[in-house]
């Protein structure tokens, strides 16, 4: 009897939508983005001197390129990033 679902780490990929040294800036554009796709998860990471935003868990590149394309009017510089990704697995039985 399914209860729920779980999340597993697996290998998969991420949208970069913007990065840049200004902590404040990166922060302000993860608002604006969690604002338009409020159901979408954000990653904010940083690897001096730059911050990096990346959104989105996708299982395969062809997704990550399909909400990348979506993106693309208002994002004018995207990247797609294969890494540990927050895969929902399908249901689970308790």
């Amino acid at each position: 009897n399914p209860v729920g679902t779980a999340i597993v780490s697996s290998m998969g990929y991420r949208v970069q939508i913007y990065y840049g040294s200004d902590r404040r800036e990166v922060f302000s554009r993860q608002a604006q983005f969690k604002s338009s796709y409020p159901k979408l998860n954000t990653y904010i990471t940083y690897k001096e001197p730059n911050y990096y935003l990346r959104v989105g868990d996708y299982r395969t590149r062809l997704d990550a390129q399909k909400f990348l394309n979506e993106l693309r009017p208002n994002y004018p510089t995207l990247f797609i990033f294969r890494e540990k990704i927050n895969a929902p697995i399908l249901e689970v039985d308790r």
